[in-house]
């Protein structure tokens, strides 16, 4: 039992980037595919269901989807638990960015930078 302790704490996990070629091959899908699963930012869709699944930067650049219709989230992400009450007296640009930066991958747009558009 001590062993097993011992092992876990001084063994570190390899980063995802160095594992994510080898779950690739195994589940014989795409590295997109795959950091789509770990990622926790929604991709965009069109309300009318006539175009693929984008990224934020892609779907902010379309504007209205080619089939006319709304680009929306694929899913709303879940907020920290008591985030209402952590952001209650907050300025609208500090709210605006604990809200958006749920919704922007942080590889599209580098939280500081979210921080400096908003301001």
């Amino acid at each position: 039992k001590s062993h097993v302790s011992l092992f876990i704490t001084h063994t570190t996990a390899p980063p995802l980037a160095t594992m994510l070629p080898r779950f690739s091959r195994t589940l014989r899908i795409n590295r997109t595919q795959l950091l789509r699963c770990f990622s926790t930012a929604p991709k965009y869709v069109s309300t009318r269901g006539g175009m693929e699944e984008m990224g934020f930067g892609d779907a902010v650049l379309q504007g209205l989807a080619s089939d006319r219709g709304l680009m929306v989230p694929t899913h709303i992400p879940q907020f920290p638990k008591g985030a209402p009450e952590m952001w209650r007296g907050l300025s609208f640009q500090d709210l605006a960015f604990e809200v958006m930066k749920h919704f922007i991958p942080d590889s599209e747009i580098a939280e500081k930078d979210l921080k400096d558009i908003i301001d």
